[in-house]
């Protein structure tokens, strides 16, 4: 693994509202520097749902050319609270005016989880192939999984995977592998709080694998940025 030097990775912020808004910027400034024509992966979780509402809000993105998929989801109902369909969809995509232009990827929901994973990988693979340069906007959880890649999953070698959990509620999961990760041009790692802290510690410091730590594999991604913010 490359040497990391965290004065050049990590953006450290004080309080919530100059983490967001320099997020915000973040995302807005790379968008504009690929003139709209862009892919975004976007994570689910709570860290991140602030940042899309304001990123939502920001004008001067053609949402008409960005095109946005989810990097991961629980494997519920589109409109249930745990869904990261619906958080994605009452933050960033809120304004009914972007609504009708959405160019949003998402899975869709069916009792039959394979059919699920199937048809979310097909419609994945139609925005991937337009080779636009991507963009994702990524969480790490405690326990070092970034998307739904927890420790010790063992993929295969779809673009999107099934995954399973006992640390949260939901357990069964879709999140697309490693590899679609590996393709993009920029990525922001989202962090918050005090426990987020120690976790970002252990993601520059540890000696511990990717196998065990599979946040350490976006290391060794191009364009990396984490934002943390004490608060």
């Amino acid at each position: 693994m490359k040497q990391v030097d965290p004065q050049n990775l990590v953006k450290t912020f004080e309080n919530r509202e100059k983490w967001q808004t320099a997020a915000v910027e973040s995302v807005y400034k790379w968008v504009l520097e690929n003139d709209n024509e862009v892919i975004i992966g976007l994570s689910g979780g709570s860290t991140p749902g602030p940042v899309y509402k304001q990123l939502g809000q920001s004008k001067g993105l053609d949402w008409k050319k960005i095109k946005t998929f989810l990097v991961d989801e629980r494997v519920v109902p589109n409109d249930d609270n745990n869904s990261n369909t619906k958080l994605v969809l009452h933050t960033l995509y809120e304004r009914e005016d972007l609504m009708e232009r959405a160019n949003f990827c998402f899975p869709v929901y069916t009792s039959d989880i394979e059919q699920m994973r199937s048809q979310y990988e097909e419609n994945l693979q139609q925005i991937l192939a337009l080779g636009l340069p991507m963009l994702n906007i990524l969480g790490i959880g405690p326990d070092g999984h970034f998307a739904s890649i927890f420790p010790g999953v063992k993929g295969d070698s779809k673009k999107v995977w099934l995954t399973e959990t006992d640390q949260f509620s939901v357990k069964e999961r879709l999140t697309v592998s490693p590899e679609i990760i590996k393709q993009s041009a920029k990525t922001i790692i989202l962090m918050a709080g005090a426990e987020k802290e120690k976790v970002l510690d252990e993601l520059l410091n540890s000696k511990k694998t990717a196998e065990e730590f599979p946040a350490k594999m976006l290391l060794e991604l191009q364009g990396l940025e984490i934002l943390f913010c004490r608060e």
